[in-house]
């Protein structure tokens, strides 16, 4: 299957072979939660062109703007700034190693957190 794909792999289970949806699900500080498919994700990925391809999530005020819209870029650190700055948080979905894009494990449950670096907070986040 393709990088685009929905469908990763099929498993057994209990004899019955069952196909796994790929999707990440984030969970903000408040407790909101929104899923984003592997379709959405990799909508615009262009594996010609994007090898650091990325989760752009929206900060406002040092917090996941829910309201805000979720984007995709060939981007690869995980935050745009520091402190009142931020306003974009990532999760790496595309690395490229020696010139071939790689798909990294990004599926699953993530929670939005805080760390601080040098001293400034930095909207985060963590895979749970």
């Amino acid at each position: 299957m393709g990088v685009g794909s929905d469908v990763d792999f099929q498993v057994s289970n209990q004899g019955q072979v069952g196909e796994i949806v790929n999707a990440i699900y984030l969970i903000s500080r408040t407790g909101a939660g929104v899923f984003v498919s592997r379709s959405t994700i990799l909508k615009d990925f262009d594996p010609q062109n994007d090898d650091n391809w990325s989760i752009e999530i929206p900060i406002v005020s040092g917090a996941w703007d829910t309201a805000g819209t979720i984007t995709f870029a060939d981007q690869s650190d995980l935050y745009d700034n520091t402190g009142s700055s931020q306003t974009k948080a990532r999760i790496p979905v595309i690395r490229d190693s020696s010139g071939s894009p790689i798909p990294v494990a990004v599926y699953g449950t993530y929670h939005e957190g805080i760390r601080c670096v040098n001293g400034s907070p930095v909207v985060e986040f963590y895979k749970i």
